[in-house]
């Protein structure tokens, strides 16, 4: 899959927000943009910032990430963030999503 370079805060945020929604913090995921893998583990991880509240989420977490998304710099390959099937079955990865905007293909 090919990375997203320079995608704006904003649209990174609600690729985010669009896979919390629609997987949760049970699967693993893998999104197409390694920055957003580098501010969701200095938030606390996946599971931690899927459990957030919905509230949390649209106001806090939106300007944290966009802010920390601004600065951080990613590695440069994707980097899949463990959910708890992953972390709750060593020896398993489990389902891996892997996530970009508009399309989402499992491993």
């Amino acid at each position: 899959m090919p990375d997203v370079l320079c995608q704006s805060p904003e649209a990174a945020w609600k690729s985010v927000l669009r896979a919390i929604r629609r997987f949760g913090a049970y699967y693993s995921v893998e999104f197409n943009d390694p920055q957003i893998a580098a501010v969701v583990q200095k938030m606390g991880g996946w599971i931690a910032l899927c459990g957030r509240s919905s509230r949390n989420l649209q106001s806090v977490g939106g300007a944290e990430f966009r802010t920390l998304y601004s600065t951080l710099e990613g590695s440069a390959e994707p980097e899949r963030l463990v959910g708890i099937i992953e972390r709750d079955n060593p020896g398993g990865r489990g389902n891996v999503l892997r996530v970009s905007v508009g399309v989402v293909s499992e491993v």
